[in-house]
Protein backbone atom coordinates (compact mmCIF):
# COMPACT_ATOMS: atom_id res chain seq x y z
CA UNK A 1 0.00 0.00 0.00
CA UNK A 2 0.73 3.61 -0.76
CA UNK A 3 0.11 6.50 2.02
CA UNK A 4 -0.98 9.81 0.64
CA UNK A 5 -2.09 12.47 2.58
CA UNK A 6 -5.91 11.04 2.79
CA UNK A 7 -5.17 8.13 4.14
CA UNK A 8 -2.69 9.58 6.38
CA UNK A 9 -5.77 11.31 7.67
CA UNK A 10 -8.44 8.80 7.58
CA UNK A 11 -6.55 5.94 7.75
CA UNK A 12 -6.30 2.97 5.38
CA UNK A 13 -9.48 0.92 3.89
CA UNK A 14 -9.76 -2.79 4.09
CA UNK A 15 -12.88 -3.91 4.62
CA UNK A 16 -13.89 -3.59 0.72
CA UNK A 17 -11.58 -6.23 -0.24
CA UNK A 18 -12.93 -9.01 1.99
CA UNK A 19 -15.01 -11.48 0.56
CA UNK A 20 -16.64 -14.93 1.90
CA UNK A 21 -13.09 -16.70 1.23
CA UNK A 22 -11.50 -13.60 3.39
CA UNK A 23 -10.01 -15.64 6.35
CA UNK A 24 -7.24 -17.29 8.11
CA UNK A 25 -7.63 -21.09 8.25
CA UNK A 26 -5.15 -22.70 10.17
CA UNK A 27 -4.57 -26.58 10.06
CA UNK A 28 -3.35 -28.03 13.45
CA UNK A 29 -1.89 -31.07 15.34
CA UNK A 30 0.22 -33.66 16.42
CA UNK A 31 3.53 -34.04 14.19
CA UNK A 32 3.31 -36.19 11.29
CA UNK A 33 -0.52 -36.30 11.41
CA UNK A 34 -0.84 -35.10 7.58
CA UNK A 35 -0.85 -31.47 7.67
CA UNK A 36 1.50 -30.89 4.50
CA UNK A 37 -0.35 -33.29 1.91
CA UNK A 38 -3.98 -31.25 2.48
CA UNK A 39 -3.54 -27.68 3.28
CA UNK A 40 -1.65 -27.36 -0.05
CA UNK A 41 -4.48 -28.66 -1.69
CA UNK A 42 -6.99 -26.77 0.64
CA UNK A 43 -5.69 -23.62 -0.05
CA UNK A 44 -5.91 -24.44 -4.10
CA UNK A 45 -9.46 -25.93 -3.68
CA UNK A 46 -10.50 -22.41 -1.81
CA UNK A 47 -8.81 -19.75 -3.40
CA UNK A 48 -5.98 -18.97 -0.73
CA UNK A 49 -3.25 -18.31 -0.53
CA UNK A 50 -1.10 -21.39 0.74
CA UNK A 51 1.70 -21.07 3.94
CA UNK A 52 3.56 -23.56 4.79
CA UNK A 53 4.82 -24.64 8.09
CA UNK A 54 6.96 -22.31 9.45
CA UNK A 55 10.54 -23.41 10.00
CA UNK A 56 13.51 -21.59 12.31
CA UNK A 57 15.05 -20.28 9.07
CA UNK A 58 11.95 -18.22 7.99
CA UNK A 59 13.87 -14.81 8.66
CA UNK A 60 16.88 -15.89 6.49
CA UNK A 61 14.85 -16.73 3.42
CA UNK A 62 12.68 -13.74 3.88
CA UNK A 63 16.22 -11.60 4.03
CA UNK A 64 18.84 -14.08 1.97
CA UNK A 65 15.97 -15.25 -0.74
CA UNK A 66 13.86 -19.39 -0.90
CA UNK A 67 16.35 -21.73 0.68
CA UNK A 68 19.09 -19.34 1.98
CA UNK A 69 20.39 -19.46 5.11
CA UNK A 70 22.27 -17.44 7.48
CA UNK A 71 25.75 -18.32 9.35
CA UNK A 72 24.22 -20.17 12.27
CA UNK A 73 26.29 -17.69 14.78
CA UNK A 74 23.88 -15.14 13.88
CA UNK A 75 20.46 -17.36 14.67
CA UNK A 76 21.67 -18.58 18.18
CA UNK A 77 23.20 -22.34 16.70
CA UNK A 78 19.68 -23.19 16.34
CA UNK A 79 19.10 -26.63 14.33
CA UNK A 80 16.14 -28.97 14.56
CA UNK A 81 18.36 -31.91 14.23
CA UNK A 82 20.21 -30.88 16.86
CA UNK A 83 16.92 -30.32 19.05
CA UNK A 84 16.06 -33.68 18.25
CA UNK A 85 19.35 -35.54 19.25
CA UNK A 86 20.27 -33.75 22.13
CA UNK A 87 17.26 -32.33 23.94
CA UNK A 88 19.02 -31.47 26.89
CA UNK A 89 21.80 -29.87 25.84
CA UNK A 90 23.84 -28.23 28.73
CA UNK A 91 23.90 -24.52 26.51
CA UNK A 92 20.39 -24.30 26.95
CA UNK A 93 19.87 -24.84 23.04
CA UNK A 94 16.60 -26.47 23.80
CA UNK A 95 14.98 -23.43 24.85
CA UNK A 96 17.00 -20.99 22.50
CA UNK A 97 15.55 -22.91 19.65
CA UNK A 98 11.68 -23.08 21.36
CA UNK A 99 12.52 -18.51 21.30
CA UNK A 100 13.41 -18.53 17.76
CA UNK A 101 10.66 -20.97 16.66
CA UNK A 102 8.49 -18.33 18.28
CA UNK A 103 9.63 -15.35 16.66
CA UNK A 104 9.50 -17.03 13.14
CA UNK A 105 6.04 -18.15 13.77
CA UNK A 106 4.94 -14.56 15.08
CA UNK A 107 6.55 -13.15 11.93
CA UNK A 108 5.08 -15.68 9.44
CA UNK A 109 1.76 -14.97 10.65
CA UNK A 110 2.62 -11.08 10.23
CA UNK A 111 3.45 -12.17 7.06
CA UNK A 112 0.00 -13.46 6.69
CA UNK A 113 -2.35 -10.95 8.41
CA UNK A 114 -0.68 -8.30 5.92
CA UNK A 115 -1.17 -10.56 2.85
CA UNK A 116 -4.94 -10.54 3.89
CA UNK A 117 -5.62 -6.94 4.28
CA UNK A 118 -3.64 -5.51 1.68
CA UNK A 119 -4.99 -8.18 -1.12
CA UNK A 120 -8.20 -9.42 0.60
CA UNK A 121 -7.07 -13.32 -0.50
CA UNK A 122 -7.41 -15.63 2.65
CA UNK A 123 -4.81 -17.89 3.74
CA UNK A 124 -4.32 -20.92 4.95
CA UNK A 125 -1.56 -22.43 7.19
CA UNK A 126 0.38 -25.38 8.27
CA UNK A 127 0.54 -24.24 12.24
CA UNK A 128 0.70 -20.91 13.59
CA UNK A 129 2.09 -18.59 16.57
CA UNK A 130 -0.74 -19.83 18.51
CA UNK A 131 -0.18 -23.08 18.61
CA UNK A 132 3.52 -22.21 19.18
CA UNK A 133 3.41 -22.88 22.86
CA UNK A 134 1.98 -26.63 22.69
CA UNK A 135 5.69 -27.30 22.19
CA UNK A 136 6.65 -25.28 25.32
CA UNK A 137 3.99 -27.17 27.20
CA UNK A 138 5.89 -30.66 25.83
CA UNK A 139 9.27 -30.06 26.38
CA UNK A 140 8.58 -28.18 29.85
CA UNK A 141 6.53 -31.77 30.53
CA UNK A 142 9.64 -33.61 29.88
CA UNK A 143 12.09 -31.43 31.39
CA UNK A 144 13.82 -29.92 29.20
CA UNK A 145 13.97 -26.84 30.12
CA UNK A 146 13.63 -24.80 33.20
CA UNK A 147 10.88 -22.96 34.90
CA UNK A 148 12.26 -19.52 34.65
CA UNK A 149 12.33 -20.75 31.03
CA UNK A 150 8.76 -21.15 30.86
CA UNK A 151 7.67 -18.52 32.78
CA UNK A 152 9.75 -16.06 30.30
CA UNK A 153 8.54 -17.63 27.31
CA UNK A 154 4.77 -16.76 28.77
CA UNK A 155 5.60 -13.14 29.42
CA UNK A 156 6.72 -12.85 26.29
CA UNK A 157 3.70 -14.79 24.78
CA UNK A 158 1.74 -12.42 26.75
CA UNK A 159 3.44 -8.78 25.32
CA UNK A 160 3.06 -10.14 21.81
CA UNK A 161 0.42 -12.34 20.67
CA UNK A 162 -2.28 -10.26 21.95
CA UNK A 163 -1.53 -7.70 18.80
CA UNK A 164 -2.31 -9.67 16.15
CA UNK A 165 -5.61 -11.44 15.40
CA UNK A 166 -6.78 -15.19 16.10
CA UNK A 167 -7.20 -17.32 12.83
CA UNK A 168 -10.55 -17.27 11.61
CA UNK A 169 -10.89 -21.22 11.55
CA UNK A 170 -8.70 -23.69 13.17
CA UNK A 171 -8.81 -27.38 11.70
CA UNK A 172 -7.28 -29.98 14.21
CA UNK A 173 -6.07 -33.24 12.72
CA UNK A 174 -6.98 -35.52 15.39
CA UNK A 175 -4.68 -38.78 15.31
CA UNK A 176 -3.45 -40.68 18.73
CA UNK A 177 -0.06 -39.89 19.93
CA UNK A 178 1.10 -43.62 19.37
CA UNK A 179 0.32 -43.39 16.25
CA UNK A 180 1.79 -39.81 15.48
CA UNK A 181 5.38 -41.40 16.91
CA UNK A 182 4.54 -44.40 14.50
CA UNK A 183 4.20 -41.98 11.49
CA UNK A 184 7.07 -39.68 12.79
CA UNK A 185 9.64 -42.76 13.05
CA UNK A 186 8.97 -44.23 10.14
CA UNK A 187 8.79 -40.87 7.99
CA UNK A 188 12.06 -39.72 10.15
CA UNK A 189 15.83 -40.14 9.43
CA UNK A 190 19.01 -39.52 11.76
CA UNK A 191 18.41 -38.54 15.32
CA UNK A 192 14.40 -37.96 14.48
CA UNK A 193 14.16 -41.69 15.45
CA UNK A 194 14.99 -41.45 19.14
CA UNK A 195 12.80 -39.05 19.76
CA UNK A 196 10.17 -40.47 22.56
CA UNK A 197 6.54 -41.39 22.49
CA UNK A 198 6.24 -39.42 25.64
CA UNK A 199 7.10 -36.08 23.64
CA UNK A 200 4.70 -36.67 21.27
CA UNK A 201 1.69 -37.21 23.92
CA UNK A 202 2.78 -34.01 25.68
CA UNK A 203 1.56 -32.54 22.46
CA UNK A 204 -1.49 -34.46 22.50
CA UNK A 205 -2.40 -32.78 25.92
CA UNK A 206 -1.64 -29.59 25.49
CA UNK A 207 -3.38 -29.33 22.19
CA UNK A 208 -6.51 -30.70 24.05
CA UNK A 209 -6.37 -29.47 27.36
CA UNK A 210 -5.55 -25.64 26.48
CA UNK A 211 -4.85 -25.02 22.94
CA UNK A 212 -8.46 -26.29 21.58
CA UNK A 213 -10.39 -24.87 24.55
CA UNK A 214 -8.37 -20.95 24.15
CA UNK A 215 -8.84 -21.01 20.57
CA UNK A 216 -13.03 -21.66 21.29
CA UNK A 217 -12.93 -19.17 24.05
CA UNK A 218 -11.55 -16.80 21.26
CA UNK A 219 -13.96 -17.08 19.09
CA UNK A 220 -12.51 -19.09 16.62
CA UNK A 221 -14.12 -21.78 14.83
CA UNK A 222 -12.96 -24.99 15.64
CA UNK A 223 -13.43 -28.13 13.31
CA UNK A 224 -11.68 -31.37 14.67
CA UNK A 225 -11.38 -34.87 12.47
CA UNK A 226 -10.49 -38.29 13.21
CA UNK A 227 -7.27 -38.59 10.83
CA UNK A 228 -6.03 -42.00 11.97
CA UNK A 229 -6.32 -42.96 8.53
CA UNK A 230 -6.24 -39.66 6.74
CA UNK A 231 -9.98 -38.11 5.49
CA UNK A 232 -11.52 -36.37 2.88
CA UNK A 233 -10.66 -32.86 1.51
CA UNK A 234 -13.89 -32.07 0.41
CA UNK A 235 -15.29 -32.42 3.39
CA UNK A 236 -13.13 -30.05 5.04
CA UNK A 237 -14.24 -27.33 2.30
CA UNK A 238 -18.18 -28.12 2.98
CA UNK A 239 -17.36 -27.80 6.71
CA UNK A 240 -15.69 -24.57 6.35
CA UNK A 241 -18.71 -23.15 4.03
CA UNK A 242 -21.20 -23.92 6.02
CA UNK A 243 -19.54 -21.97 9.25
CA UNK A 244 -21.67 -19.17 10.59
CA UNK A 245 -18.44 -17.31 12.85
CA UNK A 246 -21.17 -15.90 14.94
CA UNK A 247 -18.54 -15.30 17.91
CA UNK A 248 -15.43 -14.74 15.52
CA UNK A 249 -13.15 -12.14 16.87
CA UNK A 250 -12.68 -10.53 13.36
CA UNK A 251 -16.66 -9.24 13.13
CA UNK A 252 -16.21 -6.54 15.21
CA UNK A 253 -13.35 -5.27 13.52
CA UNK A 254 -13.29 -2.50 11.07
CA UNK A 255 -11.32 -0.13 8.90
CA UNK A 256 -10.02 1.94 11.99
CA UNK A 257 -9.06 -0.96 14.02
CA UNK A 258 -7.65 -2.71 11.17
CA UNK A 259 -5.84 0.28 10.03
CA UNK A 260 -4.29 0.38 13.93
CA UNK A 261 -3.58 -3.38 12.74
CA UNK A 262 -1.79 -2.68 9.99
CA UNK A 263 0.20 0.08 11.03
CA UNK A 264 1.91 -2.11 13.32
CA UNK A 265 2.53 -4.63 11.35
CA UNK A 266 3.87 -3.02 8.08
CA UNK A 267 6.63 -1.55 10.94
CA UNK A 268 8.56 -5.14 11.52
CA UNK A 269 11.07 -3.06 14.24
CA UNK A 270 7.78 -2.59 16.51
CA UNK A 271 6.57 -6.45 15.63
CA UNK A 272 10.21 -7.38 16.68
CA UNK A 273 10.13 -5.20 19.57
CA UNK A 274 7.58 -5.99 20.83
CA UNK A 275 9.02 -9.74 21.55
CA UNK A 276 11.95 -8.27 23.39
CA UNK A 277 12.49 -7.47 27.30
CA UNK A 278 15.53 -6.95 29.24
CA UNK A 279 15.62 -9.85 31.44
CA UNK A 280 18.49 -12.30 31.97
CA UNK A 281 18.04 -15.17 30.99
CA UNK A 282 21.34 -17.53 30.44
CA UNK A 283 20.23 -19.51 27.39
CA UNK A 284 19.43 -16.82 25.40
CA UNK A 285 21.42 -13.88 26.80
CA UNK A 286 24.27 -12.37 25.07
CA UNK A 287 26.73 -10.41 26.54
CA UNK A 288 26.51 -6.34 25.20
CA UNK A 289 29.69 -6.52 23.41
CA UNK A 290 29.48 -9.80 22.29
CA UNK A 291 25.58 -8.51 20.78
CA UNK A 292 27.18 -6.16 18.82
CA UNK A 293 30.21 -7.76 17.49
CA UNK A 294 27.82 -10.19 15.91
CA UNK A 295 25.53 -7.41 14.26
CA UNK A 296 28.06 -5.94 12.65
CA UNK A 297 29.67 -9.29 11.44
CA UNK A 298 26.17 -9.80 10.22
CA UNK A 299 26.08 -6.21 8.33
CA UNK A 300 29.45 -6.77 6.84
CA UNK A 301 28.38 -10.41 5.90
CA UNK A 302 25.39 -9.92 4.45
CA UNK A 303 25.81 -6.28 3.18
CA UNK A 304 23.44 -4.74 4.82
CA UNK A 305 25.43 -2.29 6.86
CA UNK A 306 23.18 1.10 5.24
CA UNK A 307 19.98 1.36 4.68
CA UNK A 308 18.21 -0.62 2.18
CA UNK A 309 20.29 1.08 -1.59
CA UNK A 310 22.80 2.22 -0.60
CA UNK A 311 24.88 -0.49 -0.07
CA UNK A 312 28.07 -1.36 -2.08
CA UNK A 313 26.66 -2.75 -5.51
CA UNK A 314 22.70 -2.45 -5.07
CA UNK A 315 23.04 -0.19 -7.80
CA UNK A 316 24.62 -0.52 -11.18
CA UNK A 317 25.68 3.31 -11.56
CA UNK A 318 26.60 6.32 -9.88
CA UNK A 319 23.40 7.66 -11.50
CA UNK A 320 21.16 5.13 -10.39
CA UNK A 321 22.32 5.74 -6.82
CA UNK A 322 21.62 9.44 -7.18
CA UNK A 323 18.45 9.07 -8.09
CA UNK A 324 17.24 5.31 -6.91
CA UNK A 325 16.11 4.74 -10.13
CA UNK A 326 16.09 0.73 -10.90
Amino acid sequence: MTETPVTFLFGYKFMHKFDTNSKIVVLDGNLAVGKTSIANDLADKMGMKYFPECHAHYLDERTLGPGQKCDPRFSGDISLDRFYADPLAKDGHTFRFQMMMYGMRFLQYRDAMMHLLETGQGIVMERSVYSDFVFLEAIMDMGWIRKACYDFYNEIKGLSLYRMKHPHVVVYLDASPELAHQRFVERGKGYEKNVPLEYFQGLDKAYKEKFLPEMKDAGCEVLQYDWKSFGNIDRIVDDIAYLKFKDSPWNIVDDTELDKHYRFLANEHQVVDCMTIPKYVPEITYGAQQFDDLIEEYKIKYNKRYAPGFNPGEYKNKLELMFKWK
